[in-house]
């Protein structure tokens, strides 16, 4: 979903481990082909077979970014596909488990301006939610 050069040092080994249901994240700020600063965020959730049932045929579909601007305590919540079209090749089957993968530019999918100060972001995966992440422009 971004469309930019990689992102040094950014490591998929920080959402690596993830051998339950549940949801990773990881962010970085970043410079843009355009000079502005902005967040990406990636990550992975996934569900166990049995648990699939309960949750949209699409995983990423039940994924929510959670947002909080510190100084002002401004949340802003959003869907982290948000318009994107997804495939059932979008879920990834892995030792019991159906996975989905997401990688975004944060206030692009949130229609958010960028500012500076501290931002904390945090997912939402069905009912679980993942570790927060504190990001400072």
């Amino acid at each position: 979903m971004i469309n930019a050069p990689s992102y040094a040092p950014f490591e998929d080994a920080e959402l690596a481990g993830l051998d339950q249901s549940g949801v990773r994240i990881a962010a970085i700020k970043y410079q843009r082909a355009d000079g502005t600063t902005s967040i990406r965020l990636k990550g992975i959730c996934q569900c166990s077979d049995e648990e699939i049932s309960d949750i949209p045929e699409i995983v990423l579909k039940a994924v929510y970014a959670v947002v909080i601007f510190g100084e002002l305590h401004l949340p802003s919540t959003f869907q982290v596909i948000g318009e994107s079209i997804l495939f059932d090749d979008d879920n990834y089957k892995y030792a019991g488990f159906t996975r989905g993968y997401f990688d975004i530019d944060l206030f692009n999918q949130a229609k958010l301006d960028p500012r500076n100060g501290t931002f904390f972001i945090s997912v939402a995966f069905a009912t679980y939610l993942s570790n927060v992440v504190p990001i400072t422009l």
